[in-house]
Order: C-alpha cells, then structure tokens, then sequence
C-alpha cells in the first residue's frame, strides 16, 4: 500500500506488478507493461516504492506515478548481486539487499556500496531493521536470525 492509498500486487505467474486503486479497481501494470519478477516491495520513508527484481538482480525505486527515482545495478566495483532475495530501507533512504549467496549489501540513495554484511552470514533469506536501526537477518542455513548493530 502507498501513501496515495494505491494498492501493488507482485503476480510470479504474470512476472509483472500490478496497480490497484483506493477502490480495489485494477489501474494495469505498474510502474509499466515489462515483465518483472518482482520478489519484494516496500516503501521508504519519502514515499518511494522500492522494488526487488530478482531476475534482473536489481532494486528500483518509484514514484506513485511509475518514474524511475533512482535505482541499484546487479553490479559494480568490488560487490556483485547474485541471488537477492530480500530489501530493507532505513530512515535515510539506504537500501540494505539481502543476498542467499552470503551477504548483506548496503547502499546509499545514490547507488553507491556503503558497507557489506559477511563473515558468519550463510544463506540470508530474510531482512528488516528494528526501531533501534540494527540490522536483523534471518538465516536459513544456520535457522536463526542475526542482528547486527
């Protein structure tokens, strides 16, 4: 749900997004018509709606409307997105991306790596930050959920 009372749906089957208004009537395809295999959706603290696509190995980050606001690549210098599969967005708009492969990778609003979460890390599958801003990545391999201040 956004601010604006527009409802989005992720449809695997599809690969798309779809939009509903405050009404529950189908407005089509969001941010547009392109197949996407959206996996994870959230909104940050500006009203961006960020969107996980795990076969392009990206996040993208929209306005209501569907313009693009700014985004992170599948790669770049020193980090690599392979499996994504969850994302997190704090206060100031860093998008934190929770990788099976063994990471944690924290982004600034402009794309830039920030930091990198690894060492005991094995097959993240899930990842939120708590009121306090610690970072809380749930396992599967290990079957816990490690924080991380």
């Amino acid at each position: 749900m956004t601010p604006g009372g527009v409802t989005l749906v992720a449809d695997d089957k599809r690969k798309r997004v779809c939009r509903f208004d405050a009404k529950g009537q189908f407005q089509g395809p969001f941010p547009d018509p392109r197949e996407r295999q959206v996996s994870r959706m959230t909104v940050d603290g500006e009203g961006g709606i960020v969107v996980l696509d795990r076969d392009q190995k990206t996040v993208q980050v929209y306005d209501e409307a569907g313009k693009l606001l700014r985004a992170v690549a599948a790669r770049g210098a020193g980090w690599e997105l392979k499996r994504p599969v969850d994302v997190a967005v704090d206060p100031f708009r860093n998008t934190y991306v929770a990788d099976e492969e063994g990471s944690v990778y924290v982004f600034s609003p402009a794309g830039q790596l920030l930091t990198g979460i690894t060492g005991e890390l094995r097959k993240p599958k899930a990842i939120t930050l708590d009121p306090t801003g610690a970072v809380l990545v749930y396992d599967e391999k290990q079957e816990r959920v490690l924080k991380y201040k």
